[in-house]
């Protein structure tokens, strides 16, 4: 029995307990319709596939080199999953991994095509948003050697408000996504916090202190704990084998 025989099996068995609700719904047996899905199935990966092997095709030539065999533990499956992927985001992310695992001075880790797997299209733009916002601070202050992991991308507020730029679903699950996964990272860092003289004014009143601080009153000076979100080292790999090679890798 071939391989498609043995599918088209499955398929048929677990119809089997709706073949009276697909005989009334679409006029067929189970056999029928199986195979019809089936081919559509096989169809449309078919499609994805060819899809995939030109945006790979034509990123290595845009990066200028010459593949190599890629370990049959990343390509295989980055193959199988980006078959079944829609989204044109994430496909050209899954072509850009390909492309990259094919290059002779690279490495792909075998945990990178997992990860992409658990990747939302969401998840993949603000991950892209935040490392290039990442690389255009650290150009910005001339430090091109400073590894991107060690570059603070702010609180959670800031970090929330810059994802909010460019997806429109809810920030929350698509950050605590990347943190699942080790992309990013959170550091915990000890701020001082000095209120204005009017602040201590409005606290003591608020309590029930009674007198008159006046521009004489004392600046109070607490200390509390800012986290702070950065890249994980895994996170700049992951992001860095996710974007298309140029000819300067």
């Amino acid at each position: 029995m071939s391989e498609d025989d043995l599918v088209k099996a499955g398929v048929e068995a677990a119809l089997k307990p709706f073949a009276t609700l697909l005989e009334r719904l679409f006029g067929g047996a189970v056999d029928e319709i199986g195979g019809i899905w089936q081919d559509a199935l096989q169809a449309r990966r078919f499609k994805r596939r060819l899809k995939l092997l030109q945006l790979v095709q034509s990123m290595i030539e845009d990066g200028g080199y010459n593949p190599v065999e890629i370990p049959e533990n990343v390509w295989l499956p980055s193959i199988q999953q980006a078959s079944i992927e829609d989204d044109e985001t994430l496909q050209k992310k899954w072509a850009a991994l390909i492309a990259n695992a094919g290059h002779p001075q690279k490495k792909i880790p075998q945990t990178f095509p997992s990860i992409l797997s658990q990747l939302t299209p969401d998840d993949a733009v603000v991950l892209d948003h935040l490392f290039f916002y990442a690389k255009g601070e650290i150009a910005r202050v001339e430090q091109e050697d400073l590894d991107i992991s060690g570059w603070s991308l702010g609180d959670y507020k800031s970090v929330t408000a810059r994802a909010a730029k460019v997806i429109k679903t809810e920030v929350a699950t698509v950050i605590d996504n990347l943190l699942r996964l080790r992309l990013l990272r959170v550091s915990t860092l000890p701020r001082f916090k000095i209120a204005s003289a009017a602040e201590v004014v409005g606290r003591g009143l608020g309590t029930g202190l009674i007198g008159n601080f006046g521009d004489q009153a004392k600046e109070d000076i607490s200390l509390t704990n800012i986290q702070y979100f950065r890249f994980s080292h895994l996170g700049v790999q992951f992001a860095m084998a996710c974007q298309p090679p140029d000819k300067s890798a």
